[in-house]
């Protein structure tokens, strides 16, 4: 027998077990008990003695009827709480301005009568749905029954206990909020990470669409969680923003402006339209969609970051968070890349003097600059270093145009060896003093190439794009000689995970220049990713790339490869199995 109901003066379990154990005559008790405490209807009383001449146990006979006054009290809750909601529209189409505090936009008084006389039963099994279920027709839970759920852990964890009651528990109570969605924040970036080290050759981090990335099982349970309550809402940006400033993890980034964009899916407006990032991150889903951020929308969303007032400043914190996350700075880099490519193009265009360029750089300006923002609380947008225009860019410009003019030059060579394969007539050009420039591939890397990588966060990203762009066109030489150069530098780049993770995928179109030519595979397997293969990033990018291409070099080529490899004692399980997966 469930027990619960002696809080309401009911005889319970104990009850009966201390009277069957201290009574001379039992059968005359249980008799007694029976009559005293049956359901007090005339009409249905006739009808035991038939249920027992058919064995029909007393039990079954209350558990039907207790199930029948359940459901007609759950009838006649949602009848109240409906007429209070048209109540409550009526009110507010007749008097606009009627008092807020009043019972109609409140809670509903035959709802709260209920909880309140009978919250002593919320442990009684029988009865607990009925209980949880008028608990979540209450907009305000009286404090004190709040504290009693939120204190028994039993009634806090039932799967009963909607979101409804425990939101408004987390208002009160932000640790416990904080113990909710821990598990669920730890999840996700374990997800990203998974994602970052997938063997997969059908996509790659960046690929997935903005819309899909949404979709995520935690995701949509932070969005449950949240409901319409504005400040659950605020509590989660606050505790994305310290996250982020304590551990630098840019995926936290994401999650801000996935969170907001799956508000905006589910159209929930009363979040949407308190978030004062809400148009400007809008405006670059759209942009994520499509895989640039052009011109006309750079300009909005460059003229809302200088269109904030300093009673609104802090916001720009938020918006270089959002700015921040890792598929917006690659859509950035990716839109800058091929605007530079656009101006290589065209005689006397300069980056200092493009417009597009200057507003591109603004934003990716804010999004490399968000940890300090953030963690300085320093709210003013961070001017673009000059010489990223001025030096950075045009060099960027100067190899754009060698790899142009390269191709060219391996053909003069093919046409001159042809005609004079002896090498007479370069031999007289060369007394004459006649003989063409050194060739653009052993011409010296421009100076302000190489100082920008060492020093600007920006210069690196674009340096990166650039490489992974020659390993896709499987320009080999340019390749070579622009890595060889940046890992002579002191420039962190080369080693990043997110820049190993696109130029491993970008580097498994290069398997026919892998199998051809040894000093090409050499270079980039003992001079480039052995040298930091301790460190367990660096590793499993190299295993990664190694899955990709290895039904495709060969079992001999492979194996060669594989051995250099191996995990380290200190490398995790997930290391241990992505190897052993390989060598199979």
């Amino acid at each position: 027998m469930p027990r619960g109901l002696e809080h309401l003066g009911v005889p319970g379990p104990d009850y009966i077990t201390e009277q069957l154990s201290s009574c001379d005559d039992p059968e005359e008790w249980i008799s007694r008990f029976q009559t005293d405490n049956s359901v007090l209807l005339p009409s249905l009383r006739p009808a035991l003695p038939l249920m027992d001449l058919h064995d029909i146990p007393r039990r079954d006979f209350h558990q039907s009827l207790i199930e029948v006054l359940k459901e007609q009290l759950r009838n006649c809750l949602e009848n109240v709480c409906k007429d209070q909601g048209q109540s409550s529209k009526k009110g507010n189409s007749d008097n606009s301005s009627s008092d807020k505090s009043g019972e109609a936009s409140g809670n509903n008084p035959v709802v709260l009568s209920l909880v309140e006389k009978n919250f002593v039963l919320i442990e009684f099994e029988p009865l607990q749905d009925i209980l949880f279920d008028a608990l979540s027709r209450l907009p305000e839970i009286p404090e004190d029954i709040l504290k009693k759920i939120e204190t028994n852990k039993v009634v806090y964890r039932h799967s009963l206990c909607s979101l409804s009651v425990k939101r408004q528990i987390w208002q009160q109570n932000q640790n416990l909020f904080g113990e909710e969605i821990s598990p669920l924040l730890s999840e996700y970036i374990k997800t990203k990470e998974t994602v970052m080290y997938s063997t997969s050759d059908q996509s790659t981090f960046m690929s997935s669409a903005p819309k899909i990335r949404r979709q995520g099982v935690v995701v949509k349970r932070l969005v449950e969680f949240i409901g319409h309550n504005i400040h659950l809402y605020d509590v989660i940006l606050q505790f994305l923003r310290t996250l982020f400033v304590k551990t630098r993890n840019v995926h936290y980034c994401t999650l801000r402006t996935e969170l907001l964009m799956k508000f905006h899916d589910d159209e929930k407006k009363v979040i949407t339209n308190v978030d004062p990032c809400y148009r400007f991150t809008w405006c670059m889903d759209a942009c994520l969609k499509e895989k640039e951020v052009d011109s006309k929308r750079a300009k909005e969303m460059c003229n809302f970051v200088h269109s904030l007032k300093k009673d609104h400043s802090r916001v720009i914190g938020d918006l270089s968070m959002i700015v921040c996350d890792p598929y917006t700075v690659n859509t950035l880099v990716h839109s800058v890349f091929r605007q530079l490519q656009v101006l290589s193009a065209r005689k006397g265009s300069f980056p200092k003097r493009n417009d597009d360029t200057l507003l591109l750089l603004r934003l990716l300006t804010l999004a490399i600059s968000a940890w300090e923002i953030i963690d300085k609380q320093n709210f003013k947008e961070p001017k673009v270093d000059s010489k990223i225009l001025s030096n950075f860019c045009p060099a960027l410009l100067c190899l754009f145009v060698d790899d142009v003019i390269r191709p060219v030059e391996v053909n003069v060579e093919k046409m001159r060896k042809a005609v004079d394969p002896t090498g007479a007539l370069k031999l007289e050009a060369s007394k004459k003093g006649e003989l063409l420039p050194d060739s653009v591939y052993n011409a010296e890397i421009p100076a302000a190439f190489i100082e920008g990588i060492e020093n600007s966060k920006i210069a690196g990203h674009l340096a990166g794009e650039y490489l992974c762009h020659l390993a896709k066109a499987r320009n080999k030489l340019a390749l070579t000689r622009i890595l060889k150069c940046v890992l002579e530098s002191d420039s962190d780049l080369p080693y990043l995970d997110m820049f190993q993770h696109q130029f491993m995928f970008a580097l498994a179109n290069m398997v026919e220049d892998f199998k051809s030519d040894s000093k090409f595979r050499d270079f980039i397997f003992n001079s480039y990713l052995l040298v930091k293969v301790k460190k367990e990033s660096v590793l499993r990018h190299t295993l990664r790339l190694l899955q990709l291409i290895k039904h495709k070099i060969g079992k001999e080529l492979f194996s060669e490869l594989i051995e250099k490899f191996k995990p380290l004692e200190s490398c995790s399980g997930i290391t241990d199995d992505l190897y052993k997966k390989l060598v199979v």
